[in-house]
């Protein structure tokens, strides 16, 4: 019978439910509080036949049941212990334990990858310097999330592209290298941007990084204790895998061969995306044809010596913009004094009144 006795907690602090328990057989909850969160608000509900026949505080009575809030200081913890009984004598008793962080904290409470997963599961307290991932062969970004263990630390992410390395298998010889640097580049990491962001609850943090088929890539979490005092890194590896022999990979499959503005890295499997306003190229930085002429914008793309393409008819673009704004603004002024003086005539044209009445 005591098994039904169900007991139900929440934790408030400025207006959010921090904690939230709601279990018919645990009778052992602790509620850890942000450091920032000095006082708390609690409620405690019960489900029929169930009522609260004892509730205490660290040892006393609490007489008003209507009133739980508390103030804790950093570091400090409150217990509660709760009683409920039924009307055959059944009773069951739960602890509550609400304790405030120190702010020193450099854990995290979990890591995930949704454009892949981790090699072994993160578990929070561990303070590893170094995980591992896989990413979805088929996604270019890595999105990798962070819990934080405190809503006021600080966790920054970026790339370690010192260490960035392509597969083993997979990447051109040390000659290739040295006599083709700027052909080996991966234009989706140097085109595309590392973002890292907090969620609107500040308590979630996320990082989206670029990473090339059949490549290794770091990603660095910064992490800063909420009271600044501290701080350590956790390095991600996150390896990928690309396509079959004989495909290329290009915005999410595999195909046979790569479609216009782009060339074929066959050292990992790839359609690389040729620079800007290139139509046709042999790698990022050696263009062959450039891109139509913008008849529209009325601007023309020229080869240029150093294998990009150089944007002309910009100018006349501006200008023309330009003379259209002028043009608009004076119609507008027009307007306005045509405005003023079909007013001033209306009000000459008014009939007076004779002096005197």
């Amino acid at each position: 019978m005591a098994s039904v006795l169900a007991l139900i907690v929440a934790v408030f602090v400025g207006g959010r439910d921090m904690c939230h328990f709601q279990s018919s057989f645990s009778q052992d909850f602790t509620c850890s509080l942000d450091s920032r969160y000095e006082v708390f608000n609690l409620t405690v509900e019960t489900r029929p036949p169930a009522v609260i026949s004892q509730l205490a505080r660290d040892g006393y009575d609490v007489l008003d049941r209507d009133d739980l809030a508390g103030q804790l200081h950093k570091g400090e913890q409150t217990i509660f212990k709760i009683v409920l009984s039924d009307d055959t004598g059944n009773d069951i008793r739960y602890t509550l334990i609400v304790r405030r962080k120190m702010g020193d904290s450099l854990e995290l409470r979990s890591v995930t990858i949704e454009s892949g997963r981790l090699t072994r599961p993160y578990h929070k307290g561990e303070l590893q310097e170094a995980i591992q991932a896989i990413q979805d062969p088929l996604s270019d970004m890595a999105k990798l999330t962070v819990v934080k263990d405190d809503i006021d630390q600080k966790v920054r992410c970026s790339i370690m592209t010192n260490q960035d390395k392509w597969q083993p298998g997979y990447s051109p010889d040390t000659k290739q290298l040295e006599a083709h640097p700027d052909k080996y580049v991966s234009p989706l990491e140097i085109t595309t941007a590392v973002t890292s962001t907090d969620a609107v609850d500040h308590l979630q943090h996320t990082c989206l990084a670029p990473i090339d088929t059949y490549r290794a890539r770091i990603i660095r979490f910064e992490i800063t204790s909420a009271d600044k005092k501290q701080s350590r890194h956790l390095d991600v590896r996150v390896a990928r895998n690309g396509c079959k022999e004989g495909l290329l990979f290009w915005r999410g499959i595999c195909r046979p061969d790569c479609p216009t503005y782009t060339y074929s890295q066959p050292w990992n499997r790839r359609c690389g995306t040729c620079n800007q306003h290139c139509e046709l190229c042999t790698d990022f930085y050696h263009c062959q044809a450039c891109q139509p002429p913008d008849t529209l914008n009325g601007l023309s793309f020229i080869l240029s010596q150093d294998g990009g393409c150089v944007v002309t008819g910009a100018a006349r673009r501006y200008v023309r913009i330009v003379v259209a704004l002028a043009i608009i603004v004076l119609f507008i002024g027009f307007l306005l004094v045509s405005c003023r003086v079909k007013n001033a005539h209306s009000v000459l044209a008014m009939p007076r009144k004779p002096m005197g009445g």
